[in-house]
């Protein structure tokens, strides 16, 4: 990147604000108003460098900001300084939401978590993660950011998400620009995969993923994923059926249905046998996961 003419190298940039802000956000953090007479008193070579940092461009503060987890900015980077608390403000800070939990925050609080960054980024978010969605959430969610593209979803009640594939019927017509779908114990209905089929053209990665067994008996019941997702899913070039019921007969159907597939991730579907022409045809992909093989790398937050 270039500015005024030079050149700048953003990591080294990075690197070195990251020290010093963090040196700042501690002194913050321990703050105690009744210890006024002790707080540290910034050298003028602090002083030198705060205002060195501050004249940075507003493009170089942006390029940082989108590095910072959004739980990080909710809790604690408005402290940081003056400047950053006014660039959170702006849209462009909450264009991609991460909102996976992974330090057991209260669900009270994340839910106050959610609303503010979702109207924080006033329609401008593109990427949404959030691990304690119920129908209310999502409809609220796409109702404010009609320009989604990525959506990572896990259900919380209900039956671990049951009211989400309901409401994703719903609110499917408004998910045009939606290209992936990641789902984590929320139960899908072929009525809602036909849904997204319909109102989601350019859906080209799809993931289904639970970890509460179910027993079917009937074929139909088994493939209740893969036979709608080959029917109405024809482009999709990335599909992850983790801990599914599917058998070889939904997975041909996936095959036949899907011919841009070049990522199957069958982790846990312990119902197929691979052993004949079709499994050799998976593992011609250019990425395809096995039913036995490991689960060490399976993002799985709460």
């Amino acid at each position: 990147m270039k500015v005024d003419g030079a050149e700048l190298n953003l990591k080294e940039i990075w690197n070195e604000i990251v020290e010093d802000l963090s040196n700042n956000l501690l002194r913050t953090c321990k703050f105690d108003e009744s210890k006024v007479e002790n707080l540290h008193k910034p050298t003028e070579m602090e002083l030198e460098n705060a205002t060195m940092w501050l004249q940075l461009p507003n493009e170089i503060w942006r390029h940082i900001l989108v590095r910072v987890s959004t739980i990080d900015k909710l809790r604690s980077a408005k402290k940081v300084c003056t400047l950053w608390r006014r660039l959170l403000k702006e849209p462009f800070s909450w264009r991609v939401i991460d909102l996976r939990d992974s330090k057991c925050i209260p669900l009270k609080i994340m839910k106050t978590f959610f609303h503010v960054a979702v109207d924080r980024s006033r329609g401008e978010c593109t990427e949404f993660s959030y691990a304690f969605c119920g129908s209310n959430d999502l409809a609220y969610l796409v109702e404010r950011c009609k320009g989604l593209k990525r959506l990572w979803l896990r259900g919380w009640a209900g039956g671990w998400g049951i009211p989400i594939y309901s409401c994703l019927i719903k609110v499917a017509p408004r998910l045009y620009h939606l290209e992936e779908l990641i789902l984590q114990d929320c139960f899908t209905t072929p009525a809602c995969i036909e849904a997204l089929g319909v109102h989601c053209p350019r859906l080209t990665s799809f993931s289904l993923s639970h970890f509460d067994v179910m027993e079917f008996e009937t074929e139909e019941e088994k493939n209740e994923d893969a036979l709608p997702s080959a029917a109405h899913l024809p482009l999709l070039c990335r599909f992850q059926l983790i801990v599914n019921s599917l058998t070889v007969w939904g997975l041909e159907a996936v095959l036949v249905g899907c011919p841009n597939l070049k990522s199957l991730n069958l982790r846990r579907c312990l119902g197929l046998d691979l052993s004949g022409p079709i499994g050799d045809r998976c593992r011609r992909m250019a990425d395809f996961r096995h039913s036995f093989d490991s689960m060490s790398d399976f993002m799985f937050l709460v």
